[in-house]
């Protein structure tokens, strides 16, 4: 978005700003062709319309199909300016509107919310009256990896606001009838304790972010991606051939596409029986000790409420609402890892 282009009126408003996206989609589809997909949100159903072919493959590779002739929930509308020669309209805010996490002062109301990213250049933009969203690109191609590991973070948040589900920084695995999910900062160890579970006979649902039902409680995979810091890597040797972006280890962290390499692994969701904190220990074992619901809502909505724009206030209700109902410890994760599995599914089967 050219700066130069900066305009605000009296007249120009969130709603009218949302109405000039829906056309300026329209356009973008008729000049590079329509493409039109749809996937499992949770127990909803998302279609995703696409402007050309350029960002489909990044924006989907993630997500499961939903059953074919499915009928949406909500709708996305996904184009990039560069391969459809569209632009998006200029903004009706000015330079000064823009704050934390892309949110734009003056253009998020009760039914309309908007943020833009400056680093990747993209401007979200969701209509809980329509229940249509825009997912705009100045350039597809440019992209990071990091974007294709959760592919419309925000929008998904900002549609389930209505409802007890709630995104959730943190991982989750384990069985059909049960399992856990794994929370805490970034670094603390939930991605090396969901692919540690690749090896067992427990499911991976994610390692980085999931929806949460917080009346079942019950966790769905949205995601069926991982991510590692590189220094990490070499503990996962089997891996290594099957990360998405390894020529970009020195900016982002590797990405794997579980689905594609695990297929029976991967698990939509399952009832949520604890939550587990992992923390590294570098001890060879690997213990749980007693939590308590106070630490697990520091560590789930510590993360959660900073990285996703919007509704912090409903989010945090949702969450502390969801740690109040189910157990919680801390999973002192050792250096065997096969040792992180095992205790997983120990607990797991103790509790059935």
């Amino acid at each position: 978005m050219d700066e130069a282009s900066h305009a605000i009126s009296s007249s120009r408003t969130p709603e009218a700003y949302a109405r000039a996206a829906d056309s300026a989609f329209e356009r973008a589809a008729a000049q590079a062709g329509e493409i039109t997909r749809e996937f499992r949100v949770g127990p909803a159903v998302m279609r995703l319309r696409f402007a050309g072919p350029a960002l489909v493959e990044p924006l989907t590779r993630a997500l499961a199909p939903a059953t074919p002739g499915s009928r949406p929930d909500f709708t996305i509308c996904c184009w990039d300016s560069r391969s459809t020669s569209t632009p998006m309209p200029s903004p009706y805010w000015p330079p000064t509107a823009y704050g934390p996490k892309g949110h734009i002062a003056g253009f998020n109301t009760p039914t309309l919310h908007t943020a833009y990213q400056p680093g990747v250049n993209t401007l979200h933009l969701f209509d809980r009256t329509s229940n249509i969203g825009h997912y705009w690109m100045a350039d597809a191609a440019r992209m990071p990896s990091w974007h294709r590991g959760f592919p419309m973070r925000d929008l998904i948040h900002w549609w389930s606001r209505d409802f007890p589900l709630q995104m959730m920084h943190g991982g989750a695995v384990g069985f059909v009838d049960g399992g856990v999910l794994l929370a805490g900062k970034s670094g603390a160890g939930k991605s090396t304790t969901a692919l540690a579970c690749l090896d067992s006979d427990l499911l991976f649902a994610s390692d980085d972010y999931v929806l949460v039902d917080t009346a079942q409680p019950y966790v769905h995979g949205l995601y069926s991606t991982a991510k590692l810091e590189p220094t990490n890597l070499g503990r996962f040797p089997a891996l290594a051939g099957k990360i998405s972006n390894a020529d970009h280890f020195s900016t982002q962290k590797p990405l794997l596409y579980v689905r594609e390499h695990f297929p029976s692994k991967v698990s939509t969701g399952f009832p949520i029986r604890a939550i587990f904190l992992p923390r590294v220990t570098g001890e060879r074992a690997t213990r749980l000790r007693d939590a308590s619901a106070a630490d697990s809502l520091t560590a789930v909505a510590a993360t959660t409420v900073a990285q996703l724009e919007g509704h912090s206030r409903e989010a945090f209700a949702k969450i502390a609402t969801f740690v109040q109902r189910v157990p919680s410890f801390w999973l002192e994760t050792g250096t065997d890892l096969p040792q992180i599995a095992r205790v997983i599914g120990d607990y797991l089967r103790s509790v059935r």
